[in-house]
C-alpha cells in the first residue's frame, strides 16, 4: 500500500485499492489474495481505519 504503512507480511496479501466516491457515499475497497485468514484479514482492516482515521466508522468486509 502507499507508503509502506503495512507490515510485508501484511501486504502480501493485499493486490490493490480503490476509494471511489459515489452519490450517496463512498467505498474504500481492498483487493485481497486470499480470504481464509481472517485474522491477517482483520489486522488488515484495523490498520487502514487507524492509517486513514477511521476509527469511529464500522466496516464491513464482503467476498467478491
Amino acid at each position: 500500500m502507499v507508503g509502506g504503512l503495512f507490515s510485508e507480511e501484511l501486504i502480501e496479501l493485499i493486490n490493490g485499492a480503490i476509494f471511489s466516491i459515489r452519490d450517496k457515499h463512498q467505498r474504500i475497497s481492498l483487493w485481497l489474495r486470499d480470504n481464509n485468514n481472517i485474522p491477517k484479514l482483520r489486522r488488515i482492516g484495523l490498520k487502514l481505519k487507524e492509517i486513514c482515521q477511521f476509527e469511529k466508522y464500522k466496516f464491513g468486509y464482503q467476498v467478491h
